[in-house]
């Protein structure tokens, strides 16, 4: 299992990694203008390298996520979601 001070200083590292990236990607800009995401999945990079047992996931499913946070409410879909959906 990953400690919190790995965990802490694995984060830390990415966010200097990621931060010397995007300088090199955008001609010296800094990483606050960078999109988010970009930190997101170099921080998961650096923490799945880390040699031990972990499970590492980004923006899992939105319907599992609905379920296991109990977001989901009980009836019908409203009549104007179901026409959204039919538009995907």
């Amino acid at each position: 299992m990953i400690t919190k001070d790995e965990l802490i200083n694995t984060t830390l590292d990415a966010i200097i990694d990621t931060h010397e990236t995007y300088l090199e990607w955008s001609g010296n800009e800094w990483l606050w203008n960078a999109p988010e995401y970009l930190l997101t999945v170099k921080i998961a990079e650096k923490i799945a390298n880390i040699d031990k047992n972990k499970f590492v996931t980004l923006e899992d499913n939105v319907e599992k996520t609905l379920h296991s946070s109990n977001a989901k409410g009980t009836g019908r879909v409203p009549s104007k979601i179901e026409q959204m959906e039919d538009l995907t």
